[in-house]
């Protein structure tokens, strides 16, 4: 099988790799939070006026907050923060989406 220095060296050469994908879908989520807000707020979306408050950057920073001001909670979001802020996003999407069909 293979030994752990192995597979420790394999996840190394991964993780330095990965990094700067990582640096661009950072950058990528700032731009596009920002276009998220700005559509939103000049009524060019289904979205009610609220939902600019839920981009994903503001998510993102909610969480980091969490982290800092309250860790026995932030501590298990932190890590999942991407996913949680998609799921957010999502479940609201629906939500609201919910209520425009009902119309």
């Amino acid at each position: 099988g293979y030994s752990w220095l192995y597979l420790q060296t394999l996840q190394d050469a991964f993780a330095t790799h990965n990094e700067p994908l990582i640096n661009v879908l950072r950058i990528a989520m700032l731009i596009l939070s920002i276009l998220w807000v700005f559509q939103i707020l000049k009524g060019r979306s289904h979205y009610p006026k609220w939902m600019a408050f839920f981009s994903p950057l503001a998510l993102l920073v909610f969480m980091v907050l969490l982290y800092v001001f309250i860790p026995f909670i932030g501590q298990y979001l932190l890590p999942i923060a991407m996913n949680a802020a998609h799921f957010i996003i999502f479940a609201l999407s629906l939500w609201t989406t919910r209520k425009l069909t009902n119309t």
